[in-house]
């Protein structure tokens, strides 16, 4: 069975004609029918000669069929070409409203790809993805507009991932590869590890998600808008956050020429003792970063973070050497361009609660290393039983040498498919002390 990959394509509104020019590192551009028709067109170059493009396109419900076959007349032109729908296939989602996906998929031998708008299109929601055939691996890609023209396209949007992977052909410690662009480079540079039952929040206009060859998974997402000047929930197991139309250098950052404002909110499971930050910055670029903290004052009846007391503002304009740790009740991070305006700007980071101590929460079990039993042996089935009642494993050390008190180390046996081998060993199948971590020193055998 071949990795499929999955494209979610954001509605965002912009202005003036487009130009894409693709490269080794970013072999492809997709975006969805609202974007067309307030750009009018869309030239996609690239930096090579004699080229094979990959056209997939994907059209939402359709107004005329026969024999499920879509007859609708194609929205765009490509080169000024009305191409053909009627060899589309056809998918149907039951949840949450019935809707039929119509995709169709076209190759073009030239050295320029303009995608046109047509006049009274059948439909805006559609989406296409246009990537270089010598510069992209041979991999089915399912392309999904991630909203419709019954929802308005907000100016800030958000690609939420929720993923679940439900298919027991998946293995239970599963990790998928995430994409802040379309369809990635053959070295699948820039991804970001997807978890079990973590989100994955994007602000750049196409999302990607690459499985396992020989694994079918389901996920839930939706484009929303930041509601509450940014109000998102910080994840207990961790959250990433970027600015908008970043880090895709072929989205356009000065889209948003102002201070974005963001205010990562608790989950209600979160106490008071928990609320230590731990911010890792990945990337920061073209602006000011500014951390707001503040000591929640809020009578406990009115919620969290209603009346606040300001403690410490941390700003940064480059990537710090250390990961930032500090205390807050409540928190408000703003990020501002440069003036004058950089071309480029924005930023990314990981955030999650610092190390938890052991001694302030309520374990699942316990295990207790002494001289006599120096080890614990536990099946990741025990790990998914205590992230379900929310209470860990922990593992105290009571043995009496002083060289190796609080020292341990975690052996960890993964089975992984050998044709997805770097995507399962990226990223880390469960947390320590609250806090993923990268595995090191692997042996495959």
């Amino acid at each position: 069975m071949q990795t499929i990959l999955l494209t979610l394509i954001a509605s965002v509104l912009s202005v003036n004609a487009k130009s894409v020019i693709l490269s080794e590192e970013y072999p492809s551009y997709a975006f969805h029918g609202v974007r067309l028709s307030d750009y009018k067109e869309i030239s996609i170059n690239s930096e090579g000669s004699a080229i094979t493009f990959l056209i997939d396109y994907t059209q939402i419900g359709c107004k005329k069929t026969i024999d499920n076959v879509c007859q609708d007349d194609a929205p765009f032109n490509i080169n000024e070409n009305v191409p053909t729908l009627t060899n589309c296939n056809s998918v149907s989602f039951e949840k949450p409203s019935k809707t039929i996906l119509y995709y169709c998929s076209f190759k073009i031998e030239a050295e320029q790809v303009v995608i046109g708008s047509v006049k009274s299109p059948a439909t805006t929601d559609f989406a296409l993805s246009i990537r270089v055939q010598e510069w992209v691996a041979d991999q089915k890609l399912l392309l999904i507009p991630a909203s419709t023209s019954k929802i308005p396209p907000p100016p800030e949007q958000i690609i939420k991932i929720n993923s679940d992977w439900v298919n027991e052909t998946c293995d239970g410690m599963f990790t998928a590869n995430a994409f802040f662009s379309s369809f990635p480079s053959l070295d699948l540079a820039d991804r970001y590890a997807l978890r079990n039952d973590v989100s994955f929040a994007s602000r750049t206009s196409a999302v990607t998600i690459l499985g396992k060859a020989g694994c079918a998974f389901c996920l839930t997402f939706q484009q929303q808008q930041d509601t509450k000047a940014g109000t998102i929930p910080l994840e207990l197991d961790g959250s990433r956050l970027s600015s908008y139309n970043y880090p895709w250098p072929l989205d356009d950052s000065q889209e948003f020429p102002k201070c974005q404002q963001f205010k990562p909110q608790w989950l209600s499971t979160t106490t008071k003792q928990q609320e230590d930050v731990s911010a890792k910055i990945e990337l920061l670029e073209g602006g000011t970063l500014t951390f707001f903290t503040f000591k929640d004052s809020t009578s406990p009846l009115l919620g969290k973070c209603q009346k606040m007391t300001p403690l410490v503002n941390l700003s940064l304009a480059e990537v710090p050497d250390r990961v930032l740790t500090f205390k807050a009740e409540c928190l408000s991070i703003s990020f501002c361009p440069d003036d004058p305006l950089p071309k480029r700007f924005g930023f990314v980071m990981h955030l999650s609660e610092t190390k938890l101590d052991p001694k302030s929460v309520t374990c699942s079990r316990r295990f207790t290393l002494t001289d006599q039993e120096p080890q614990a042996i536990f099946h990741a089935e025990s790990l998914r039983n205590a992230e379900a009642s929310n209470n860990p494993i922990c593992i105290s050390d009571k043995s009496a040498s002083a060289s190796t008190k609080g020292k341990m180390i975690a052996e960890i046996s993964v089975l992984c498919y050998e044709e997805n081998l770097e995507s399962c060993l990226n990223g880390s199948p469960f947390l320590l002390n609250g806090n993923p971590f990268d595995i090191q020193d692997e042996s495959i055998v």
